[in-house]
């Protein structure tokens, strides 16, 4: 169901463009914002932070929230939703390097070796984008630069999210992520043409805003929270087949050649690099004794 919901929202954000991306990030920040607050104060589950660790909810919620959301709406306008997909999967590639910086993980020889190879497969997915006229460079690296911020934000929260209740959580991070975003897109918000969006642009604004917006991210911080920020990651794999088929059925776009065998080896490398990370910690928390 996680992967439905995330596809889906390859998918929307790519045809809003229509809309200037700030005021898409915007709105769909906003409404996080709004769906999130109001569960945690429906359940009660506010809690006092220090403020140590507010301060590195702010700076995660505006790199997160705020710039990520920025740079995947804006790079999902220029390249296809396919390629979008495709791309984000070396997230957990991104969440290994950060980890290993943070001291969170110890390096993994093997796990790089994935890395690599998962970056080999988005350097031919993107040629297969381009030549079938389906990806930009610059949406194409839009997106990996949005796959960095997801990784180095989760990261930073990888341990204080296991604190706090999800729904308090993600809405306390958009609020520090709508912050950096409002003062970049405010001009764009009163000259978007609100009366005359249509309704099938507020149902999308509202889908990726609540459904694929909030309720993926609540459910994305509570598997960081239990798993970690990599492994959380995993599931966004299965969104680059479903992404495929929809961007075929719903908006007939068809898929280079190349771009199949890209999406194939993003997700071996990066899939392989994940077990390998596993494996590692699992050692690290397990040693054998001779």
């Amino acid at each position: 169901m996680f992967a439905v919901l995330v596809s889906f929202n390859y998918l929307f954000l790519h045809m809003l463009k229509g809309i200037e991306s700030g005021v898409v990030a915007s709105v769909r920040v906003l409404l996080i914002i709004i769906s999130m607050a109001l569960l945690a104060t429906f359940w009660k589950k506010w809690k006092k932070i220090p403020v140590k660790e507010l301060l590195i909810i702010a700076l995660a919620g505006g790199l997160n929230f705020g710039l990520y959301s920025y740079t995947i709406a804006t790079g999902l306008q220029e390249t296809s939703a396919t390629q979008g997909s495709i791309i984000f999967n070396t997230a957990p590639i991104f969440s290994m390097i950060f980890a290993v910086i943070f001291r969170l993980e110890k390096w993994s020889w093997p796990a790089f070796a994935g890395a690599l190879v998962a970056i080999a497969g988005v350097v031919i997915s993107t040629l297969g984008g381009m030549h079938h006229g389906s990806g930009s460079l610059s949406g194409d690296t839009l997106m990996i630069i949005s796959a960095v911020l997801i990784s180095f934000s989760s990261v930073l929260v990888s341990d204080i999210s296991k604190k706090y209740h999800p729904a308090a959580f993600t809405a306390l991070l958009a609020f520090f992520g709508l912050v950096v975003l409002i003062p970049f897109s405010f001009a764009s918000i009163q000259s978007t043409p609100w009366a005359s969006l249509g309704l099938n642009n507020y149902m999308m604004l509202a889908f990726v805003g609540v459904i694929g917006g909030a309720v993926v991210f609540g459910s994305y911080y509570k598997c960081i929270s239990e798993v970690g920020a990599s492994s959380a990651m995993v599931y966004t794999f299965f969104s680059v087949p479903l992404t495929i088929f929809y961007s075929i059925v719903f908006l007939g776009q068809g898929v280079h050649h190349l771009q199949i065998i890209g999406a194939v080896v993003v997700l071996a490398g990066a899939g392989w690099s994940i077990y390998q990370r596993n494996k590692n910690s699992a050692a690290l928390a397990h040693p054998i004794h001779h």
